[in-house]
């Protein structure tokens, strides 16, 4: 088994690794419109709901601005959900303020994680490290403890990116779509019939 690259503080920044399309997607996420980022970039709001929507790239020389604009944004917006949570009649009211906020940043990290394959590559780390515990020879109770852990782990992971990515389609699907594609190549690229 092939040494996975070990992960680095960098590999879980979502600030670092989001594309522009998951940094205009948490600033949607939290309230900001489309024109809003136009004017705060000084681009045209056509430009901004392409970049979004992928039709075109974003420029290069954008991402430090609109990476700064996210930044600053939810940085604000944890002010403001500090504030309120201040002003709340109740603890619950003041734990669902939190949650709001907290679930929006939580969804977003884990996507932008996942995306950038950083779940992906701990996961590989984690099974590395399961043969490691297996393969040695002299073996103590701490291991079976270590092993359930990280097992334990491995599944919170797995479960994770089948939320986020969907479930993997089974191999009879999969054999379904490659025939279906060949059958409809098949029947773009022959010849028309010659009419009698």
């Amino acid at each position: 088994m092939a040494d996975t690259p070990r992960l680095t503080p960098r590999d879980y920044d979502p600030w670092e690794l989001a594309t522009p399309q998951q940094l205009l997607t948490l600033l949607q996420r939290l309230g900001v419109s489309g024109s809003d980022v136009a004017r705060a970039l000084r681009v045209p709001r056509s430009a901004v709901s392409m970049w979004h929507h992928g039709t075109r790239a974003t420029p290069p020389k954008q991402i430090p601005a609109l990476r700064s604009l996210t930044r600053q944004t939810f940085d604000e917006a944890i002010e403001l959900n500090d504030k309120a949570r201040a002003l709340a009649p109740t603890e619950d009211v003041r734990q669902a303020i939190h949650t709001e906020l907290a679930a929006i940043y939580t969804r977003w990290k884990a996507e932008v994680l996942a995306d950038a394959g950083t779940f992906e590559r701990a996961l590989q780390r984690n099974c590395e490290t399961l043969v490691m515990i297996v393969e040695q020879e002299q073996r103590r109770r701490e291991d079976v403890e270590t092993f359930k852990l990280i097992a334990e782990t491995m599944a919170q992971q797995m479960e994770l990116l089948i939320t986020l990515k969907g479930e993997a389609p089974s191999p009879e699907d999969e054999l379904a779509a490659r025939l279906t594609a060949a059958h409809e190549t098949v029947e773009t690229t022959r010849p028309p019939t010659p009419k009698s």
